[in-house]
């Protein structure tokens, strides 16, 4: 039962992506043509590893992960919201889908920890505002200075027990 459910939704998300592909590459492009690509491989090559990895290093990739950063702002349509809207990205983490909302004119946050030096390298070169804070369950946010109108949370890890089983 959860294979066929995750087919249906992975063929749903490929029908998806593949309608939404137009509007994904114009936009991928677009941020692409900003960024000085020898100058982020000359600053991020410390990071980098001739082998896959399923850490940090992975998000040296920029076509896979920038790719993914656009497409994430324009699934759900943020590219059709009014401007400057604001938005916070809880547990950011590089910043790439903060870079791509911000290049379309929006104002953004970071919410994360500074635990992890690429992340920090990250979001100092793409120049985000990011306020370090640990989100734990039933703790309240910190003061963030005001109201957003997007908030968002991709691949999350802050929400897992240590038994591997998510809090709500």
């Amino acid at each position: 039962k959860d294979s066929r459910r995750y087919q249906f939704e992975k063929r749903l998300y490929q029908r998806q992506c593949a309608r939404l592909a137009p509007r994904v590459d114009k936009l991928y492009a677009e941020v692409l043509d900003t960024l000085d690509v020898a100058a982020f491989t000359d600053t991020f090559r410390k990071y980098w590893s001739p082998f896959p990895t399923a850490e940090a290093p992975k998000f040296l990739n920029l076509d896979l992960w920038f790719r993914e950063a656009v497409t994430r702002y324009v699934w759900p349509g943020f590219d059709e919201l009014p401007k400057p809207s604001r938005f916070l990205d809880l547990g950011c983490g590089t910043g790439y889908f903060l870079a791509v909302c911000r290049h379309e004119g929006h104002r953004v946050l970071g919410l994360d920890l500074d635990t992890e030096p690429l992340y920090n390298d990250m979001v100092k070169y793409f120049d985000l505002e990011r306020i370090v804070h640990r989100i734990e369950p039933g703790r309240p946010l910190p003061e963030l200075g005001s109201r957003f109108d997007v908030i968002t949370a991709y691949m999350t890890c802050f929400n897992w027990h240590a038994d591997v089983t998510p809090w709500s």
